[in-house]
């Protein structure tokens, strides 16, 4: 502050940075604006358990990825939060997963997807290499191997649990029809030759997997914004959509 010493009694210490919650949970860092917020911890009560076995805090950060989508950030979360498009917009999820056994969990502020994978190998040659390849990561089992594991945060935090690798990105909104992706890939040190392959695949997998995705929401911001749409009923396969939705609600009841 310029001439400080001429204002009386000025209290330098009350004019530093504006304070913030931060938090850890499995090695990443949560930042809240809110500094009397509900601690994280309370928030997601028994999810750092469930995270344990994945080890997150000792893997190592690689590939990192800022990218956008031509679409509000709530259809982006909404895209995220049900499966039932798969058999419809993602062929090559359809021959990884067992769709009839994707199943969903709702939390207070968290939302667990299992999407457990099929035992027949794939028609795809890439899938079916991923398939033969793929390796449980240290700390995991042969049953972590058999599925692959989602987890959306409230309000915008996606986590994708792989048996050899795992996701972590956060959704941003960029005006009412665009929102900006942050993600970063997590993979173990000393990650063998043979499950760098797998994790080639599998990001090759989810490549094409997101650019269907970007389509997908394209569209749906297209129909959001015609004249002839209106809310309809939700299905069972979009029982977290309904939470997030009655999330966004309880948040802004204003809106």
């Amino acid at each position: 502050m310029p001439e400080a010493r001429s204002i009386p009694s000025l209290d330098k210490s009350a004019l530093g940075l504006f304070p913030a919650r931060v938090e850890t949970l499995a090695g990443l860092i949560f930042v809240n604006l809110d500094v009397h917020a509900q601690p994280l911890a309370e928030q997601v009560p028994g999810l750092a358990e469930r995270f344990a076995d994945y080890g997150i805090e000792d893997l190592v950060a690689d590939q990192p990825m800022d990218g956008t989508q031509p679409a509000n950030w709530k259809i982006v979360a909404d895209n995220y939060l049900e499966g039932y498009h798969v058999p419809i917009a993602h062929p090559g999820l359809m021959r990884l997963y067992d769709y009839k056994a994707y199943d969903v969990e709702l939390h207070d502020n968290y939302v667990w997807f299992d999407a457990p994978l099929r035992d027949k190998p794939s028609g795809n040659l890439m899938e079916r290499a991923y398939q033969r390849l793929v390796s449980p990561m240290p700390g995991l089992t042969e049953e972590h191997l058999r599925v692959w594991r989602y987890v959306f945060i409230y309000p915008n935090t996606a986590i994708d649990l792989y048996p050899d690798q795992v996701w972590v990105w956060k959704l941003d909104s960029d005006g009412p029809k665009g929102t900006r992706d942050t993600a970063m890939l997590y993979r173990h040190p000393n990650a063998s030759v043979r499950t760098r392959l797998a994790q080639f695949f599998n990001r090759k997998v989810n490549k094409l997997v997101g650019e269907e995705d970007v389509d997908l929401v394209a569209n749906v911001q297209a129909g959001l914004e015609s004249r002839g749409w209106e809310p309809g009923p939700l299905s069972g396969r979009e029982a977290a959509v309904g939470w997030f939705a009655d999330k966004i609600r309880a948040d802004l009841p204003d809106l």
